[in-house]
């Protein structure tokens, strides 16, 4: 999940079996999550998803490309349907959610989803693209997927950064967010879980709430 505007691009429609699609997509997770997304040859995740036909990915996905965004939007469903249901119920309240707790809302589930072999594969792959200068996270689908665009315009209301400032504190507190969680799925853990996660919005919340100071007010 990325909260930064995107251009959407193609998206490659899929044929062929159902099972074959998921069969794929589990195993480019785990080998995208443990190899790199650039690093692992498309005929191996064929072979280790039990296909025969070396030309799956492409006939499945149209590439290397279309695999990553059908991974990414598989694991992001349920986060993204978590968001969706948490902004409307705060939506519904008297008062608008603080800065803060809408930096929670962000947070919190993808910490959740370290409790899970494919949520940390996710993760890993995200903190990945965070960085890609080819196949940037920004450009996935599931950067401007209803629930990501909703929940960034809510917490760039809340917040009183120059408009200028506004794409690359997102970007840093997004790649900040998913190098963490990263960091956290294959490390020792040296924080207590709680902690952890507690510091971490607070990290985010800095960003992207922290008002310039005069020296970079005197550049804008």
């Amino acid at each position: 999940m990325a909260l930064l505007p995107a251009t959407r691009p193609k998206v490659w429609s899929g044929v062929g079996s159902p099972q074959t699609r998921i069969d794929l997509m589990r195993a480019g997770s785990r080998l995208f999550a443990q190899h790199g997304v650039r690093a692992v040859a498309l005929a191996r995740i064929t072979t280790e998803a039990g296909q025969r036909n070396a030309s799956a990915v492409h006939y499945h996905f149209g590439g290397r490309e279309g695999l990553v965004r059908a991974i990414l939007e598989l694991h992001s469903a349920p986060v993204h349907a978590l968001w969706t249901a948490e902004l409307d119920r705060l939506d519904a309240q008297d008062s608008a959610p603080s800065a803060r707790r809408l930096v929670e809302l962000l947070v919190e589930p993808l910490v959740a989803m370290l409790d899970s072999s494919d949520g940390r594969e996710y993760l890993a792959i995200c903190a990945q693209l965070v960085t890609s200068k080819d196949m940037p996270l920004v450009e996935m689908p599931v950067a401007s997927a209803p629930a990501a665009a909703r929940l960034g315009a809510s917490l760039i209301q809340r917040t009183e950064l120059p408009m200028a400032l506004v794409p690359l504190r997102m970007k840093r507190a997004v790649a900040l967010i998913y190098q963490s969680l990263a960091d956290r799925a294959v490390a020792q853990a040296p924080l207590p879980l709680p902690l952890f996660t507690a510091d971490l919005v607070d990290c985010v919340h800095a960003i992207v709430a922290r008002k310039p100071s005069a020296r970079t007010r005197s550049h804008l």
